[in-house]
């Protein structure tokens, strides 16, 4: 069974699943600087197979 399509949205950035396998559950740690954690998120989240419109320059 193909894994099913995952959106959201995290601070007003569009958050979608592109199809790869991810972990059910698991840790984000949130960096005191806004834009740190943005771009920290943005690498987690493109290794989990997640595209991330609006951080770095459109799409993680």
């Amino acid at each position: 069974m193909p894994p099913r399509a995952v959106s959201g949205r995290w601070r007003g950035y569009k958050v979608e699943r592109c199809g790869a396998p991810q972990k059910e559950s698991g840790n984000i740690l949130i960096a005191d600087d806004e834009a740190a954690t943005i771009s920290m998120l943005g690498d987690l989240l493109t290794e989990e197979g997640y595209s991330v419109d609006g951080v770095g320059s459109g799409t993680a």
